[in-house]
């Protein structure tokens, strides 16, 4: 009778050790998912808030490119833009642009805007915009 029962308290425990480590790897994971797209908004964010710099350029249009002309390689750190974010996480953006007709045969400026992850050595990219300019004077 006692070996039954220890075997059944045997058995319960590791029932309840099964459901608790079930329970810590899914809220590891969902941790883990929640890092990882505060990331990808933290890098929305930071490309919105470029593309809204390059919107301002429209009013000095001719100079634009001579702003953020030379934002146009992200291993070079002299080439690109950065930013830490609240998590700790370094962004890097590179601004390529060009100048095109537009809409309604209007020719403006385009800029791509990327914004890149780091991991080790590799830049990852993580979010991009295209922002348009045209001369408004």
């Amino acid at each position: 009778m006692a070996s039954g029962q220890t075997l059944l308290t045997l058995a319960a425990i590791v029932l309840f050790m099964i459901t608790a480590l079930n329970v810590n790897r899914n809220y590891v994971q969902a941790v883990e998912q929640n890092l990882d797209q505060q990331k990808y908004i933290n890098a929305i964010n930071y490309g919105e808030s470029l593309a809204d710099e390059f919107y301002s350029q429209a009013s000095n249009y001719e100079n634009a490119e001579d702003v953020y002309g030379d934002y146009d390689d992200v291993t070079d750190p002299n080439r690109r833009l950065e930013k830490v974010t609240t998590m700790g996480d370094t962004l890097y953006a590179t601004i390529h642009i060009t100048e095109q007709e537009l809409k309604h045969n209007v020719v403006g400026k385009k800029g791509t805007i990327t914004v890149y992850g780091r991991n080790g050595s590799e830049y990852r990219q993580r979010a991009q915009y295209e922002a348009a300019i045209s001369n408004i004077d």
